[in-house]
This record gives C-alpha cells, sequence and structure tokens, in this order.
C-alpha cells in the first residue's frame, strides 16, 4: 500500500499536466510511498497523449481513460483504483508546494484524521498570488459534522488530503475527525 494517491483528473488540459505532474517531483518522497493516477474523461485534446508520455518516463504514473463522466465521475475512477492510505486530489492546473505533502501525511497520521483541509494559495497565469485562501485554525479538531457547521472552508476537493478508507465507508450517519491548518 502506498501513503498516498495522487489523483489527477483531464478534461482539455494537455499544457498544464507537466507542471501538475513535476509538482508532484518535488515532493521528494520516495517513489514506493506514493502513485499517481491520471483520469482522462474523455478528453478531445491531447491530454491523454501527454499521460501516456508521463507514464512511460514514471513509473509512479498510472493513466485511465473513461468516457465523459464529468469531474465528480473521473475523482471516482481514481478513488476506485488508488491503492494509498491518503488521497489528494490535484487539478491538472493545480500544483503543490515543494516538500507540503510529506507533512499533511504526518499531520494525519499523529492526529488520526480522516480529513486534513490546508490552505491554498490562487495564483495566476505570471505566477503571481492573486489570492490566499487560508485559516489560522492549526490545531483545531472537529468531528466533521461540527466542522461544517462552524468553519468556513473552502469549497474544494483540492485542498485536503483524504483517508481512502474514510471515502470509501463514509455514511452520512457516521461521525469523522478533521483538522484545519
Amino acid at each position: 500500500m502506498f501513503n498516498v494517491s495522487i489523483i489527477i483528473p483531464m478534461y482539455n488540459v494537455a499544457h498544464y499536466l507537466q507542471t501538475c505532474v513535476d509538482s508532484v517531483l518535488e515532493q521528494h518522497m520516495d517513489e514506493g510511498a506514493y502513485e499517481v493516477l491520471m483520469i482522462d474523461d474523455g478528453s478531445p485534446d491531447q491530454s491523454r497523449a501527454v499521460a501516456d508520455t508521463l507514464a512511460q518516463e514514471h513509473a509512479f504514473i498510472s493513466v485511465f481513460s473513461q468516457e465523459n463522466k464529468g469531474l465528480g465521475g473521473a475523482r471516482n475512477t481514481g478513488i476506485r483504483n488508488a491503492k494509498g492510505k491518503y488521497l489528494v486530489f490535484l487539478d491538472a492546473d493545480d500544483i503543490l508546494i515543494t516538500d507540503s505533502l510529506t507533512k499533511l501525511i504526518a499531520l494525519a497520521q499523529e492526529n488520526s484524521l480522516d480529513i486534513l483541509e490546508f490552505g491554498a494559495h490562487q495564483i495566476n497565469e505570471l505566477g503571481e498570488v492573486i489570492a490566499i485562501i487560508a485559516k489560522n485554525s492549526e490545531g483545531i479538531v472537529y468531528d466533521g459534522i461540527t466542522y461544517y457547521d462552524r468553519v468556513k472552508y473552502m469549497n474544494s476537493a483540492c485542498n485536503k488530503l483524504y483517508s481512502r478508507q474514510f471515502l470509501i465507508d463514509s455514511l452520512c450517519t457516521k461521525t469523522h475527525n478533521l483538522l484545519t491548518i
């Protein structure tokens, strides 16, 4: 089992994929600690070809194709095929901050978290930060229901680390631990 599976849906994103995958390489994790699942969601551009090239260059990348099911459908395909203890969803135009993922995984493990929400920077095409989405709530742990009641959270799947088992087993009647940083 890998520590983390990084799921990247693809639809008309060929020109972003190399940079996104490069940011995964900048995590400096052992190759056996993670996998990248690139999900071609019926993209009409060259996304699949770019992903296939990246997979040939890096053994930790697997590419899956499906008829267009939308972003949620592509993520669900990633979840079904993931083998990591934790999951991270990256949109193809997202990049991870260097060496951040190892720290996030350690924090989630130390606190037995089902979901870890972390801050994000919105950048423009020039690489300039145009918005910072973060909440200074380090060390605050809530169950899932309380979290959604009390915290103004970012409505995105891409700024969270998820326990794969939590996503597989989750039912509305369960309460889970969640930490924001």
